[in-house]
This record gives C-alpha cells, sequence and structure tokens, in this order.
C-alpha cells in the first residue's frame, strides 16, 4: 500500500494530519461504488433511444371547423388505423369549396423525439360537396393506388380510404393490394396525458 506524503505548505505552517491519508471504510467504498453504478445506467439510458412508436412528442387533440364564409371545412387530428407506419402523426385537411380541392398535410414523429420534414401539401379533387358531406379523391391515373376522403359534417368525422388500382401496370407489380382505412381521432400523447388510452 502506498501512503500519501504529508501535506505541508511551506511558510503557512499548515499540517494536514499527521501526513498519513486515511483508508475509506467499507460502507464508503459500497456507497461510492453504488453512485459510480447508478450514475453509469443513468447516463446509459439517456443516451438509448426510445421505440419508434413510444416517444414523448405529444400532438394536438383533434379540431373540426367549419367557416361559411369562405365555404371551407379544416379537419385537423392524427390519422388511425392499422398499420399506419408511424402512429404518432398530425395531419391537416382543409376542403374549399370554391377552389374545387382538398389540402392534405402531415407530420410524423418518427423516433425519440424526432419528426420528419413536412412535405408541400397534397392536393385532392372534390367530387361531392353539400349539408352531409365531403368527398375528393386522388384523379391521378398513373398511381398504384386511389385515395378518397370522406367528411361526413354533421358527425365531424374523416374516413381516408386507400385502394389498390392499376395493379397490371409494370410499375405496380410489387404495389400493395390490400385496401386501407384510416380515421382522424386525437392523437396518443393527447389521449395518454388526458386518460382517454384506457
Amino acid at each position: 500500500m502506498v501512503l500519501l506524503s504529508p501535506l505541508v505548505l511551506k511558510g503557512s505552517g499548515f499540517n494536514w494530519g499527521d501526513g498519513q491519508m486515511k483508508r475509506p471504510g467499507i460502507p464508503a467504498t459500497l456507497w461510492f461504488l453504488a453512485f459510480v453504478g447508478v450514475s453509469y445506467l443513468y447516463i446509459e439510458q439517456l443516451r438509448k433511444p426510445e421505440p419508434l412508436g413510444n416517444n414523448n412528442i405529444i400532438f394536438g387533440e383533434k379540431f373540426y371547423y367549419e367557416n361559411p364564409e369562405e365555404d371551407a371545412v379544416y379537419v385537423t387530428g392524427t390519422m388511425t388505423g392499422p398499420g399506419i407506419a408511424y402512429p404518432n402523426n398530425t395531419v391537416g385537411i382543409t376542403c374549399y369549396q370554391d377552389r374545387n380541392y382538398c389540402s392534405y398535410t402531415s407530420v410524423h414523429a418518427i423516433g425519440a423525439n424526432r419528426i420528419e420534414r413536412m412535405d408541400p401539401p397534397s392536393e385532392y379533387d372534390i367530387v361531392k360537396w353539400d349539408e352531409n358531406e365531403i368527398i375528393a379523391e386522388d384523379q391521378s391515373t398513373v398511381d398504384c393506388q386511389k385515395i378518397t376522403i370522406t367528411i361526413d359534417r354533421k358527425a365531424r368525422q374523416v374516413a381516408w380510404v386507400e385502394e389498390p388500382i392499376n395493379q397490371t401496370e409494370p410499375s405496380c407489380v410489387n404495389s400493395t393490394t390490400a385496401m386501407a382505412k384510416y380515421t382522424i381521432e386525437n392523437s396518443p400523447g393527447w389521449k395518454r396525458i388526458n386518460g382517454e388510452d384506457k
């Protein structure tokens, strides 16, 4: 065992103890090792990414608004349904009767405290507008799927349906053949903090 030499500051008259440093006892050593271990685990936990669907980003609640002066309907919330790639998301749909289209934008939480880039709005042509519902569709014939947005104005609900088309085209050989149906609801984080996820 190596002992430290006594601490003597020349000219100060200071002499620390008897010149020997005491060896820490077993309890002090155990406390120190526990502190180091807990600190290490805490730092590792901070560095570890959270699972994709389990992050701390809380998007807002579902919101529906009609502006009769502009003949516009606005709905925002979380696209929800089986098989959705990023369940923690927020979307906005705004439909304009005079412009004859619905505009769609979205943002997805793609990891621990990470949000993907917002792309430019997509536009869907309105094929029906009355006091009960608005229906807009992707009128493109070159895609492998057709998207239909139906807004029930009385119930204030949105249905988003993706159905396969052009399945005999060479560019659609590897596309999905399943139909997907989604709705717009409150976000998972909003449900969690308001007790709706039980």
